[in-house]
């Protein structure tokens, strides 16, 4: 591949990883988890990365990367107006899960391309970036979406000092939501429940003050 090809496809992938920066902002500002949001965060961050490193390269070659603005024709175009569609942490989620199969996709294709084995070596490192995304959103979707609906979630209602309550699931590591309120809280819980979930309220000394199944007979 000759310099001017690997300009063109490496500013290919700029492009993919700036619109996948607006595409991120966008989707956080609609996540309602602290936890799920900061997640989001980051792999902005790693997107931001790409750009920087692969910029490098096409400097050093001669050439001129993508100005830090949004491709209105891009590859991220459908999901970008996705997110601004749906609303809330499925909707943000459901986006970004098509944008990630897109940057999953074209990393997969560049990693393949004969460039220097210095960039190849990095559009591979960026691949895993982007195999961690698009496993990440994908979890979370299917803890939210209860897609195996006769595995029954247990969400917690617990106080935290200072910062008011939090919503834990048995079957995340961290805290699924982190509120003000117990009512809030406890509203929460429920949705993540959904189905023929539980949601245990629990008292400042830790003790369960009240117990209670979440089911479309209950709604």
């Amino acid at each position: 591949m000759d310099v001017s090809d690997v300009i063109k496809n490496l500013n290919a992938l700029i492009q993919l990883d700036i619109d996948a920066c607006f595409a991120y902002g966008q989707a956080i500002d609609g996540v309602e988890e602290d936890q799920i949001r900061n997640e989001l965060r980051k792999f902005k961050s790693d997107h931001e990365r790409h750009v920087n490193v692969l910029s490098v390269y096409v400097r050093e070659m001669g050439g001129t990367p993508p100005d830090f603005t949004r491709d209105f024709k891009g590859f991220l175009i459908e999901g970008m107006t996705a997110i601004r569609k749906l609303t809330g942490t499925k909707g943000s989620l459901n986006a970004m899960e098509m944008n990630e199969g897109i940057t999953n996709r074209m990393y997969e294709k560049h990693a393949g391309y004969d460039y220097p084995e210095n960039i190849r070596e990095e559009v591979r490192n960026f691949l895993g970036d982007e195999r961690k995304h698009i496993e990440y959103i994908r979890q979370m979707l299917h803890l939210l979406k209860a897609e195996h609906p006769l595995e029954r979630k247990v969400c917690h209602v617990v106080p935290h000092e200072p910062e008011g309550w939090w919503v834990e699931m048995e079957t995340a590591a961290e805290p699924v939501a982190k509120v003000a309120t117990k009512e809030e809280a406890i509203d929460r819980a429920r949705s993540f429940a959904e189905q023929d979930g539980k949601v245990v309220v629990h008292r400042r000394d830790g003790s369960v003050e009240t117990e209670h199944t979440v089911g479309r007979e209950n709604r």
